[in-house]
């Protein structure tokens, strides 16, 4: 078997192997001002959302460029965090919010933990939530009945939080918490909102920093030396720039220069036939490119 991919025994699905090496995507929260309506938005952040499931990011960083963008970085946090949660969790714990009135219009995930199949399986790992708790706590993992979770010494859960959990018996229904970072398989993601490009690069810990920008290096001429340093990096942080404001100028206005804080600044769209590229579309582009690269 491929060894960049995992085989799920319980169901016979092949699931996509987590990334050795994490990478962190960072975008503004002006991504989305283009779009007029709410609808418009939705449908745009649900486009991000399956790029960043498509090709593997652990974290994503939303930053505000300009305090009049707060409510599109809302809106933006908002909707991929109601998409990152598997369907059978949504109704429970996202609360009804204005900013998700057309979420319905989301395309799903399909990621490995957004399971749809109510026969669960003994070995098998879940997402869940606390519906008792208690001395005895009970779970919902997606299935026909909810399952006692196995524990040590005095609970500290509360109802509503959000568990991974792997099945340990069907007769009694019994799982136990686990780690979801020492899954093997890719997981869902992280989404952050912070106050700054600045503030989404310090809060990001990466060690490998890639600008995006049409002034930046054709990717065919840094292609070699960028897949040897990402392969030496453990934190790999992508940024890109907003629909009215580059990377370049919105460092500017924060007061200083983005070739001080990044190691490469890149064009991933050389040649482009048209005037301006979407953020959303540089996303989905340049993540293509950095899978090649970057397989594991």
């Amino acid at each position: 078997m491929d060894e960049n991919l995992k085989r799920n025994v319980s169901h016979n699905i092949v699931l996509p192997k987590r990334r050795i090496h994490k990478l962190i995507l960072a975008f503004p929260a002006s991504t989305t001002v283009i779009e007029q309506t709410l609808r418009e938005k939705t449908l745009a952040v649900g486009r991000i959302g399956r790029y960043i499931s498509i090709f593997r990011i652990d974290e994503v960083i939303v930053y505000v460029d300009d305090k009049k963008y707060e409510e599109e970085a809302n809106i933006i946090i908002d909707i991929l965090k109601y998409m990152e949660v598997p369907p059978y969790l949504k109704k429970k714990i996202i609360p009804l919010k204005k900013t998700l009135k057309y979420a319905g219009l989301l395309p799903p995930l399909q990621a490995p933990h957004h399971q749809t199949n109510i026969d669960v399986q003994v070995g098998e790992i879940r997402e869940a939530i606390v519906v008792k708790d208690g001395k005895r706590v009970l779970i919902d993992v997606g299935s026909r009945n909810y399952f006692e979770l196995e524990q040590q010494g005095e609970s500290k859960l509360r109802k509503g939080m959000r568990l991974t959990v792997k099945i340990l018996s069907l007769t009694p229904p019994k799982a136990k918490i686990i780690d979801r970072n020492s899954i093997d398989a890719y997981w869902g993601f992280k989404v952050i909102k912070v106050h700054s490009l600045k503030n989404a690069i310090t809060y990001s810990k990466a060690d490998l920093i890639i600008a995006t920008s049409r002034y930046g290096r054709y990717i065919n001429e840094v292609m070699d030396d960028l897949k040897k340093d990402m392969m030496k990096s453990q934190r790999i942080l992508i940024l890109f720039g907003g629909p009215y404001k580059g990377l370049y100028e919105i460092a500017r206005d924060e007061g200083w220069y983005l070739e001080e804080k990044v190691h490469y600044v890149i064009n991933t769209v050389p040649y482009q036939g048209v005037k301006t590229v979407r953020t959303e579309e540089a996303i989905g582009i340049t993540l293509s490119i950095i899978n090649i690269l970057l397989p594991i």
